[in-house]
């Protein structure tokens, strides 16, 4: 019988937390959560949930318009930037999406959005695509319009405006440079502007939502 392991999960994630799900995965150990503190708010599960989702099709949008440049690209550059915006958007979204806190989850992709946008419109990728450029900044435009009407959706009014700005600001002045879409961080421009209006929280939720959020970030990395 595999030996149990017993993970108590602090309000932030330990890092070990990955190697011993790794493992979990592989069938050598058993896990069992247990997460101190209290309850995220139906309000915060429900923006968890459409920010993951967002992610999703944000995924989905992405490789659908990639693949139409590609199918009429005669040139081989092009297509290989195809494959490298289907991998970056990809990677990016799922690791914005699934950060602990779900006001921060959700701002960020909301951020990452506009980053590509601003990318694809006058930045470093203005001129990745040739002459379907467009089909590109239509699918980023079109993206970031929605994670703004997300964001409407699900944040608080009263840090709302707020927020719209820091995402703005942050998009210009940390733009994308290249297909990787390697981005600099956001969470402490988030935590002080959201510390200004008093909604700063660490919290992630007891086990029942700590093991659900484990699923699925196991099924992704899986």
């Amino acid at each position: 019988m595999s030996p149990a392991i017993i993970v108590r999960v602090p309000r932030v994630f330990a890092a070990a937390l990955g190697a011993t799900a790794a493992l979990a995965l592989a069938g050598c150990i058993s896990l069992s959560l247990e997460a101190p503190g209290e309850p995220l708010s139906p309000e915060q599960l429900r923006g968890r949930i459409e920010t993951r989702q967002f992610a999703a099709d944000f995924i989905e949008r992405v490789t659908r318009a990639a693949d139409t440049i590609a199918q009429g690209a005669e040139d081989a550059g092009v297509r290989a930037n195809t494959l490298r915006w289907k991998i970056g958007a990809s990677v990016a979204s799922r690791r914005a999406a699934y950060r602990l806190e779900p006001d921060l989850a959700l701002v960020d992709t909301w951020a990452l959005a506009a980053q590509m946008e601003n990318f694809f419109g006058g930045g470093a990728g203005s001129a990745l695509f040739g002459s379907q450029q467009q089909v590109a900044l239509d699918a980023a435009r079109a993206l970031a319009g929605e994670a703004d009407a997300l964001a409407a959706r699900r944040l608080d009014s009263r840090v709302l405006a707020d927020y719209r700005k820091l995402v703005s600001g942050y998009a210009a002045s940390a733009p994308l440079s290249d297909l990787s879409f390697d981005r600099a961080p956001i969470a402490l421009l988030w935590r002080e502007a959201a510390a200004r209006h008093g909604l700063v929280s660490l919290s992630i939720g007891v086990a029942p939502e700590v093991r659900a959020d484990a699923a699925d970030r196991l099924e992704i990395y899986g």
